[in-house]
This record gives structure tokens, sequence and C-alpha cells, in this order.
């Protein structure tokens, strides 16, 4: 005679399973989204006129609707759950793709690009929050590596799918694909994502206003426990988003002449080396017993990588590829960043933990996307985009910011028990 409760622990692990892979069609979908930039930007000078500094704008704007949309949703979260905030925000995220197909100059776009940050921003919260919700604590790191992963697969459609598509049919087409695949990955959300397993308790519902939310939220960022984290998370997403996201590519056009599918190679195998990279956190954060010292490490790791991009990266194009593909290795230390605040709340407030954990990340891509735009655009000719002595001085600054991450970190506690 069969057990029952396996039974029903065997089903609720193929609900849990198909709940992670529409997490992960979502989160890839908006990795896209998030990483085009460096395919895109040679198109869109070409065919547009765009400059350094408009292109980084344009590609930052995703991030600022993004940051500022992360608190409300934190809060929509904790009151009514992931599934029915997420999916309300991606139809957002379903109009700026198709309106960024459409654009005809860089005011278009960058609108187009804010309903997409808009829309797409609760997509890693919220797989974080049901995540907590369906397994254990012990498990977390684990399970938002492998989203990071599985879903970063997005990642790598920006790079030579992205170039090849482009190619063949032009981007304008190419990106109304992307928008119809937005909007049948929303129906699906609506429809089948789960907030909890089946007879778990329901939390207790929350009647606070929004401006009692922002309240909390802001005390939550007062929080000593918090504080350093929010100070290195402006960085956490810079060093893929800055490469992968942005200047990779006109990086290795201007100073090594790489034509479209050479650079979305090299993107391609950034992109590779990422997803696998994320995976390893988990089992090292088990084997070392700490998230702190795994993200010291790895900013001191980062900061050592740009400056020999910077100072050897012109010379030789093989020292170039191998230090992209090392600073995308080290890349996933976010996932950490944001396991380490879930941790150091209690659940019911995992939610609005995170959601100022991430404003802060994405809020931080879109000053240095947009910062390191301006110092591109200064230091090249009018109407390019970029230079080889632009790109240098945007590496040299890295390596300095991810030193000072090193340093602010060690001002954390970690969370893991001693053994």
């Amino acid at each position: 005679m069969a057990d029952p409760l396996a039974s029903n622990s065997a089903q609720q692990n193929r609900t849990f399973l198909v709940i992670f892979l529409l997490l992960c069609a979502l989160y890839a979908c908006g990795h896209l989204q998030r990483n085009v930039g460096s395919v895109l930007a040679p198109v869109l000078n070409r065919e547009l006129g765009l400059d350094a500094r408009e292109l980084g704008v344009v590609m930052a704007g995703l991030f600022l609707a993004a940051g500022v949309a992360q608190i409300p949703f934190g809060i929509l979260v904790d009151r009514y759950g992931p599934r029915r905030a997420c999916t309300l925000l991606l139809l957002f995220g379903v109009a700026g793709s198709a309106l960024f197909a459409f654009a005809e100059d860089w005011p278009q776009l960058l609108l187009g690009r804010l309903l997409i940050g808009m829309g797409f921003c609760g997509v890693f919260m919220s797989s974080v929050v049901i995540f907590a919700a369906w397994k254990p604590p012990s498990e977390m790191t684990t399970w938002t590596g492998r989203i990071t992963a599985v879903g970063g697969f997005g990642g790598i459609l920006a790079t030579t799918p992205m170039a090849g598509a482009i190619e063949l049919v032009g981007w304008r087409i190419t990106l109304l694909g992307v928008a119809a695949l937005a909007a049948l990955l929303t129906i699906a959300g609506h429809y089948m994502l789960r907030d909890r397993p089946p007879g778990a308790p329901l939390p207790v519902q929350k009647h606070e206003s929004f401006r009692q939310g922002f309240v909390g939220v802001l005390h939550m960022a007062a929080d000593p426990r918090i504080r350093p984290m929010l100070v290195v998370s402006l960085f956490m997403f810079t060093p893929m988003q800055l490469t992968v996201g942005l200047w990779a590519g006109p990086y290795l056009l201007v100073v090594h002449d790489l034509d479209a599918i050479a650079r979305g190679n090299v993107l391609l195998a950034m992109m590779g080396v990422h997803l696998l990279a994320a995976l390893a956190f988990g089992p090292l954060e088990r084997i070392f017993n700490t998230k702190k010292w795994i993200v010291v490490v790895g900013a001191m790791i980062q900061a050592v990588q740009f400056l020999l991009l910077a100072w050897l990266g012109q010379a030789s194009l093989a020292a170039s590829i191998t230090l992209l593909m090392g600073i995308a290795i080290v890349g996933p230390l976010y996932v950490m960043v944001t396991v380490h605040s879930q941790s150091s709340f209690p659940k019911e407030m995992t939610g609005r933990a995170v959601s100022v954990v991430t404003a802060t990340s994405v809020i931080g891509v879109f000053l240095n996307q947009s910062g390191s735009s301006f110092i591109v655009q200064a230091l090249s000719e009018p109407g390019s985009i970029g230079s080889a002595l632009a790109f240098r001085t945007v590496f040299g600054l890295l390596s300095a910011i991810f030193l000072f991450v090193a340093l602010i970190y060690l001002k954390t506690q970690d969370t893991n028990a001693p053994r």
C-alpha cells in the first residue's frame, strides 16, 4: 500500500519543479533584457545615431525603474503575495518590450527600457520569497544559485544568438519576438505560480498603508545588520552589467576590432562561465560555512582583475578575454549578498529585506552605467561609442570600487551557525 505522506511529498516536489522552471523562464526573459546592451549598442549607434552618453542612459534606464519599483513591490509582496504582485508588474514589461522595438529615437527607447525595468523588477525577489516558503533555510543559497544559473540562460541568448538574430531579421523583429515571449510567460505565471505549498498556513495578513510600509522599509535600511550590505549592493551587479550589459561589446570593437559575431562569442563565453559559477556558491557556503568571507575575498579578486584589465587589456586580446572571463566567474557574488540579507531577518520580513537590497543593487547599476557613459563620452570622439583611454579609465575606477567593497563588507555579521 502506497504511503500517502510519500505520495504527497512527491506531488509537492513536482509542483515546486514546475514553479521553479516557470520562474527560471521569467528570470531568463528579464535577464535577456538586462544584458542585451553590449550587442545592441553598436546597432543603435549605427541605425539611430545614439552616442555613448545616450546609449548609457537608455540602457541604464531599465535599472532606474527597477530600483524605484523594488520598494513598493516588496510591500505588495508582503501584502498580496508574490504571484499576484509579480504578474501585475509583468504587464508593464510586455508593453515596454513592444515600445522599445518600435522606437525611433532615444527618448522612446528610454521609455521602453523604463517600462521593462518596472515590469521585470519583481521576478527575482518573488522567486526568493517563494523559495523561502517552499524550502528550508539551509537550501536557500542552493536554490537562489540555481535560478541564477538556469534563468541566466537569458543572458546567453543576449549574446551570439541575439547578434545572429539581429543580422538575420533585424533588431526590431527580434525584440518583438522577445515581447511576445514575455506576454506568454506572464499569462503562464498568473495561472501556474503558487505562493506556498498546499496546506501551508496562510501568512498573517498585513493591513498597513503604503506610507507605513515605506516607513518600515526605512527602518530596515537603518538596521545595523543590513547597512554594510546596502553600501556593497550598489556595486554587486556592476561587473556583469558594465561588461556584458553595456561596454564589453564596444570595448572589443573599439580596442580589438572584433566583428559582431566574434564579440557575441566572447559575451556568450562570459555568460556561460558566469552561470556555471553561480551554481558553485551554495557548495562554497557549505564547505567554508560563511557568507561574509566569500563576498570579501570575491570582491578583492574583482579589484585585481579590473586593475589588470585596465593595465594589460589594450595590449593583448587574449589577456582581455581571459580577464573578462575571470570577472564573469566571480560575478555571482550578488547571490551571496542577497541570501545573506534574507537570512538576517525573520521570514515574515523576507520580502522587504530582499526588496531593500535588490532596489539598492539595481539603482547602483543605473548610477554605474549612466555615470560610466558620461566618462566614456568625455574621453571619446563626438558621436563614437568609446575609446581605449575611456575604457581603461572605467576599468581602473572599478578596481578601486571593489577594493572599497571588500573593506566595507568586513563590517557585516555572518549568519552561518558555528560548526
